[in-house]
């Protein structure tokens, strides 16, 4: 009888974590829709020794409920500018964007939500990345 007790005791906070983890992790992912703007950027020299350093930019990226995206500055190779205006389509199954002013040649960039942040990777040989916050 007690080992029974103790067995549904167990059980009961362990069902209590899960709950508790799986609304973590709605506010740690949160909907790609709205504005995001630049935080992070790694550049890796081709060796994997490459990590994200802080940036100050003023470069922001939208996402719209039409499948829209915008930004202020390129997003086609990426860059802390925020002086050349993007715009296209993010296609969901893929994870990528087609921007209007990128070269035809050029491959996708990929995006992914990441512990809440926003990570555009850029077709480059070594990983070039971009980290982003949500606002609010």
């Amino acid at each position: 009888m007690r080992k029974s007790l103790k067995n549904n005791l167990i059980f009961l906070a362990l069902l209590g974590l899960v709950i508790n983890c799986s609304d973590d992790s709605e506010n740690a992912n949160p909907s790609l829709q709205g504005r995001w703007q630049l935080k992070a950027v790694l550049y890796d020299p081709g060796d994997g020794s490459g990590t994200f350093k802080a940036v100050d930019s003023e470069k922001y990226i939208e996402f719209l409920s039409n499948q829209e995206v915008r930004s202020n500055g390129n997003l086609c190779n990426g860059g802390t500018s925020f002086e050349e205006p993007s715009s296209g389509v993010y296609v969901l199954p893929d994870s990528t964007l087609q921007i209007d002013e990128c070269p035809q040649n050029i491959l996708s960039t990929r995006f992914r939500i990441q512990n809440g942040k926003l990570i555009l990777s850029y077709p480059c040989i070594e990983p070039c990345e971009e980290k982003y916050v949500k606002l609010e």
